[in-house]
Formats: C-alpha cells, sequence, structure tokens
C-alpha cells in the first residue's frame, strides 16, 4: 500500500499554522512577562508606601525620613526658628533601622526606631511568616517591651512561640548594633574631649584684650 504524499500547497499550510502558533506563545511570553515586570514594580512600590507608613507609626511628628546609610533612615523635624539665611533647619528625631531576622518559618522584616538619646522609640513587625502561637511576634505586648530600652536584654521571649520571639530579638539586637557601627564610622561623634582628640586652636592671641591691643581699641 503506497502513502500518499502531501502536496507543497499543504505543506506550506502546516508550516504557516506552526509558525502562527509559534507567534501567539512568542507573544502571549512578551506580554507575561512585561505583566511581571509590572506587578512586581507595584509590590516594590505598595512595600515601600507601607513601610514609610509605618516610619510615621514609629515617629508620628516627623515630616520627613532621609537615607543615611543602608537600611537605616534618620527621622527630622523642621524647625523654623533655627532657619539661617539660604538655609532651612531641622531637628533630628531619631532613627529608623530596617533588618530582617530568621524565623523559624522564614523571614522576619522589622523596623527599629531609636530617639536621639539611644532609647528604643518602637519595635514593629513589618511582614512574617509565622503561624499559630508564632504570630504572636506582632502582638504589641511583645514588642512594647522594648519602648524606651537601651538594653534589651529584660525583654522576654513569648512562652510557646520562643524560636519566633527570640528571633525578634536578635533582630532589635542587630538593629542596635548596625546603629552603632554607623555611629562609630561618622567622623562627628569623635570626642573631643579625649585624649589626642583636642582640636588645634588657630586663635594667636592670648586672649580678647590682647587682640584689641594690636589693633589698636580698646576692650
Amino acid at each position: 500500500m503506497m502513502m500518499k504524499l502531501k502536496s507543497s500547497k499543504e505543506n506550506c499550510s502546516v508550516i504557516g499554522q506552526i509558525i502562527a502558533v509559534l507567534a501567539i506563545a512568542l507573544a502571549a511570553a512578551v506580554i507575561i512577562a512585561g505583566t511581571n515586570v509590572v506587578t512586581r514594580d507595584r509590590i516594590a512600590a505598595n512595600s515601600a508606601a507601607a513601610e514609610r507608613a509605618e516610619m510615621f507609626e514609629i515617629f508620628p511628628q516627623a515630616e520627613d525620613f532621609s537615607v543615611v546609610a543602608d537600611g537605616i533612615h534618620v527621622a527630622t523635624m523642621r524647625n523654623p526658628s533655627l532657619d539661617a539665611p539660604g538655609m532651612l533647619a531641622y531637628d533630628l528625631l531619631g532613627y529608623i533601622v530596617n533588618v530582617t531576622a530568621e524565623g523559624p518559618a522564614g523571614d522576619i522584616e522589622l523596623l527599629v526606631g531609636v530617639d536621639g538619646y539611644g532609647y528604643i522609640e518602637r519595635a514593629i513587625v513589618l511582614s512574617s511568616s509565622e503561624v499559630l502561637m508564632g504570630a504572636m511576634i506582632t502582638d504589641d505586648l511583645f514588642l512594647m517591651q522594648f519602648t524606651s530600652q537601651r538594653d534589651i536584654a529584660s525583654v522576654q521571649a513569648i512562652v510557646g512561640a520562643e524560636e519566633s520571639s527570640q528571633a525578634v530579638i536578635d533582630g532589635v539586637a542587630e538593629a542596635l548594633a548596625r546603629l552603632n557601627e554607623f555611629f562609630d564610622s561618622r567622623e562627628e561623634q569623635i570626642n573631643i574631649d579625649e585624649p589626642g582628640n583636642e582640636v588645634e586652636n588657630d586663635w594667636p592671641y592670648e586672649d580678647e584684650r590682647e587682640y584689641h591691643e594690636e589693633i589698636g581699641e580698646e576692650s
């Protein structure tokens, strides 16, 4: 029995159908990829907006949050009484550190606010995958233990959720350590009263009277 060969016209039709299917698949892939990019950007924007909203929960009176280091923002508030010509004055309210702790169920993202004196203003759980008792790490009863503390050794873990709550405690400790490292890296943190850190005095006169005598004025 002889097989009937397809005509060239039929072959061209099949090839055309294959090309059409591939073109549709390619277009669909491009659309899906574009949608994923838009969705990812939207999620990132929503995440940033949510993070900023939580920053205002820590420092409600703040007018601006500026990035001063990786994961560290400074919260400031306008102080017009200290304005100088061509310069606006701001009061420092404190710092906010974004840190990620490793919990039993995954990453726990935290915001830790610290005032200008080094005391914790507030600790907030931005996101967490902890479940059951572990979900209690978002409760104010637990998180309020950090408020007004400089040393968090007294913070107690949650009974029944020890691993999850300890991860938060460790995360807050990491935030404080990172903030201290940031302070240590800033030249203005040098204490000029310490031996070896004296500032050279360029004033060439012994006192103000000697200065006035040289320029011919009476003190």
